[in-house]
């Protein structure tokens, strides 16, 4: 799951620094586009002058030609994008107990081996029943199966010299085992 998670954000910092470097060139275009713009209504204004220019010339009422200059603006979001996807790169330094509970108690040392007995005895109180009985049936059923084992060997060793011959004088020193 971690990986999933450190590969999705691997993607989004590629796709904010592809939308990053996309809206610059849109900025740059869009720098040139207004210029050009400027220039051609420069000289049909020019070419129009005897006219009134372009307004004159089509009896336009408001003729006022305004781009507004965005280019910084997309530039300054641009960086933001980038630094909001920007993930430095994390070291792993192993788990330090004395640093991550060194912080809690910095003025009073034998407090936090005090806390930390407390935590050792609460572990206690709360694991132990929950494995003795994990314990104790392990062992019975260990004795019990090597108790088992006894009386079949037994059971066995007369069956080979001969005092046991039947299944019927067999099987009930079995189940005694049992």
């Amino acid at each position: 799951m971690l990986n999933r998670i450190i590969r999705l954000q691997a993607v989004v910092e590629l796709i904010a620094n592809e939308t990053a470097q996309s809206l610059r060139t849109l900025a740059v275009q869009q720098k040139k586009f207004r210029y050009a713009i400027y220039q051609n209504r420069l000289a049909l204004d020019y070419l129009l002058a005897a006219e009134g220019g372009v307004c004159g010339k089509f009896n336009f009422s408001n003729c006022c030609l305004e781009f507004d200059d965005v280019g910084e603006i997309i530039e300054q979001r641009a960086r933001r994008i980038e630094n909001l996807a920007h993930v430095p790169v994390q070291k792993w330094n192993g788990l330090n107990l004395g640093e991550m509970f060194g912080t809690w108690f910095p003025k009073l040392p034998g407090l936090q081996a005090i806390v930390v007995l407390m935590v050792i005895i609460a572990a206690r109180y709360v694991i132990l029943p929950c494995i003795l009985p994990i314990f104790v049936r392990a062992i019975s059923n260990s004795l019990s199966l090597f108790m088992d084992k006894q009386s079949t060997e037994k059971a066995m060793a007369l069956w080979v010299e001969g005092q046991i011959n039947t299944y019927e004088e067999f099987a009930p020193l079995c189940e005694t085992a049992q």
